[in-house]
């Protein structure tokens, strides 16, 4: 981990010396090197972070919204910790559903399939399209 760390700086430092701004270093960064790791999806928001700290510039500050859907369960991957909800205006939402979310209605988030009646409470970030989906804050689940 210290390893990928440090390299990770390497090349975003290395970037910001070739007068790069951050959006560019945002879409070129990646970690070729560790390619067998997952969540490739993490790279923007890890180049950002790594740009902010070699700035002086500290952490960002996010404003969070709470928004509900109900609707139906398109689709579920990962056993449950991915789920699509196609909303009542025919509008799909991804939603993040991890061990701190309170899902009622199933077992567990394993048990989740599509077609099922879903209602959920999730967080949407402002100014961020989060590429995991909407961290779900409840979910219930009607079979």
């Amino acid at each position: 981990m210290v390893d990928y760390l440090l390299l990770a700086r390497r090349k975003v430092r290395s970037m910001m010396d070739q007068g790069l701004m951050l959006p560019a270093i945002e879409a070129k960064f990646d970690m070729k090197e560790f390619a067998d790791w997952d969540r490739t999806e993490h790279f923007a928001w890890e180049a950002d972070t790594i740009y902010r700290e070699l700035q002086g510039l500290g952490p960002q500050v996010i404003e969070v919204a709470e928004r509900r859907i109900s609707g139906v369960v398109s689709k579920a991957v990962q056993d449950g910790r991915f789920v699509t909800v196609t909303g009542s205006d025919a509008k799909d939402v991804l939603l993040r559903v991890t061990g701190d979310t309170d899902v009622e209605g199933i077992a567990d988030r394993t048990d989740v399939k599509p077609g099922m009646k879903i209602s959920a409470l999730y967080q949407v970030p402002e100014g961020i399209l989060p590429s995991l989906g909407y961290d779900a804050l409840e979910v219930t689940i009607t079979p």
